[in-house]
């Protein structure tokens, strides 16, 4: 018996539906950035969402993946199809620098927040790395569906 075997679908589950919803609101908050009606606290608020959704969906992945190294990629990625173990890798690192881009985005939106006068308005650093954020996000997204289109929990 592996850790949380027992449970793994429901953790799986919610694995995917927060990583869906942290798609989303980064993207409304990527697209609020830009549009010059949107309010700072409406960027911040979208930017803190889909920003501690990152960071959720990768506890949620840290979770899973005792399951998923044995049941998934050890009996049959590795095996019969590597080069899906070699996608999985790539989503692995990609994930972990979105997490310390992600760690990096709620410090800056928490220090607006408070009223930091440094990084007040819409600046360069947070523009960044809410891109940066979204765009591991989608890339993630994507081979994830694919990795799980070939072999789920």
């Amino acid at each position: 018996m592996i850790f949380l075997e027992n449970t793994i679908k429901i953790f799986f589950a919610v694995h995917g539906l927060v990583a869906m919803a942290t798609l989303i609101a980064l993207t409304i908050a990527w697209l609020g950035f830009f549009k010059r009606s949107a309010s700072l606290k409406s960027v911040n608020l979208w930017s803190l969402i889909g920003a501690a959704g990152y960071i959720f969906t990768w506890l949620f992945g840290l979770l899973i993946y005792p399951v998923f190294r044995v049941r998934v990629r050890a009996e049959y990625f590795d095996p019969n199809l590597p080069w899906a173990t070699g996608l999985f890798e790539i989503k692995e690192h990609l994930s972990s620098l979105g997490l310390f881009a992600a760690l990096a985005l709620l410090v800056i939106i928490l220090m607006d927040f408070r009223g930091d006068k440094r990084i007040a308005g819409k600046n360069t650093s947070h523009a960044f790395l809410l891109y940066f954020v979204w765009l591991i996000t989608i890339t993630t997204a994507v081979i994830g569906f694919i990795l799980t289109s070939l072999k789920s929990l």
